[in-house]
């Protein structure tokens, strides 16, 4: 599972803004498809998840993808059949 604490006086991000960090994120979202169910609910975790890492200072080579791979297990706890749907290559 993924943690949710926060290192806050790690700072953010080789100084990035609190925009910055969502603008990144954003972008990263546009390879994970959006679509009703528990799709909709790996975006929205993965977003809370991914904001967290890049404001504590925690953005390790491959952070996103272990994200998104913590964000995907958590939701198969309750949806034992979720199939998500995002670019593979993007997320290596």
């Amino acid at each position: 599972m993924v943690s949710l604490a926060v290192n806050r006086e790690a700072g953010f991000l080789k100084g990035l803004s609190s925009l910055e960090i969502r603008r990144i994120v954003e972008k990263e979202l546009n390879h994970i498809s959006s679509s009703p169910g528990p799709q909709s609910f790996l975006r929205a975790m993965y977003w809370v998840h991914r904001i967290h890492c890049l404001e504590a200072g925690e953005e390790g080579e491959r952070a996103y993808r272990s994200i998104l791979m913590g964000c995907v297990e958590a939701i198969r706890g309750r949806y034992r059949d979720f199939q998500p749907s995002y670019d593979k290559k993007f997320f290596g």
